[in-house]
Parts: C-alpha cells; structure tokens; sequence
C-alpha cells in the first residue's frame, strides 16, 4: 500500500478519508499493528483500482489466499439445509406437506445460492443478519422464479415470505 501511495502521489490523510477510516488507523494497517478486516480489504482494492491486492492487504507476507480467509471470518456460515427447511415453511409448508422431489432440489438450490449470496454481500450490504439475508433471499428467489417459469412472473408475497424466512432463521 506504501507503493500505491507513493506513485498515486495520495496523501495517508487524502487515501484514509476516501476509504471512510482514520489516518491512525490506515498507518496501523500499514506497519502491521492492526489486521485489515476483509471488508475493508475488499474496499482498498477497490479504491486502488486493485494496484493493492486482497492478498497483500490480509496476509502481508503473501501466504493467504481468499479460500483461506473465508475459512478466517468471525461469522459462521449460513446453514443451507436450515435455510431451505426456514423457506419451506415460510412459503406455507410444514413436515406434513407432500413435496415433489423437484420441489425439494429447488428449495435446497435456492438455499445454497442463498448462502454464497448472503456471504458475497460481506462488506457491501452492512453488518450481518436477517436485514442481509432478506437481500440475499429476495435476489435469488426472484431470479429462480425468472428461470423456472414459461413466462416470467411476479410473485405477490415474495418480499415477505423473503422478510419472514430471514428473521425465522435468525431468531432461532
């Protein structure tokens, strides 16, 4: 980051403001004393026009990766197969509804992307929980409708079977 600093001609000061965090806290984040948080890290590379890369931002000593920093995350994943049972029944189903096994793998699908969504969202969409997975579960859940129907629909009470299933998997 030095490097991008010197040839961008960016002050520390100028650089720590565009990124929304002290000059205090840029210099820890250079010399080491402080960990750069992956969401910052993302913003960084993102500012710097990835002349500053993810890598070098979270393991200055160039021996990470990102599958290795997503193993590293303070929260835990989401739970798919929590997620499709908490969708199930906010659609209206319960253990005792018949569902067809085509059914079932889009559910399980949907959860899935769910989860990989609600983690991409790290960093972009503001702190983890339900208010996140709303996001996530409304994204996926439009684009499943979009592609599974014959002709693209809309469905009436997707916002809040999507509200509903976030705060159900949260609350548990």
């Amino acid at each position: 980051m030095e490097r991008y600093l010197e040839a961008s001609g960016e002050t520390p000061l100028a650089f720590a403001l565009r990124l929304g965090i002290s000059d205090e806290e840029l210099a820890d984040i250079v010399s080491g004393a402080q960990a750069c948080s992956l969401s910052l890290a993302r913003l960084i590379v993102t500012a710097t026009g990835g002349s500053v890369g993810i890598g070098e931002l979270l393991s200055p000593n160039g021996d990470s990766n990102v599958i290795d920093l997503l193993k590293n995350r303070q929260e835990p994943p989401l739970d798919s197969d929590r997620l499709s049972n908490v969708l199930l029944s906010a659609f209206g189903f319960d253990e005792s509804s018949e569902i067809s096994e085509a059914q079932r793998l889009i559910v399980l699908m949907a959860a899935e992307a769910t989860a990989n969504t609600y983690d991409a969202l790290d960093g972009v969409k503001g702190r983890p929980g339900p208010d996140r997975l709303q996001i996530a579960l409304s994204s996926v859940l439009e684009e499943i409708l979009k592609e599974s129907a014959d002709k693209p629909s809309h469905h009436p009470h997707l916002q809040e079977a999507a509200a509903q299933a976030a705060y159900r998997y949260f609350d548990n």
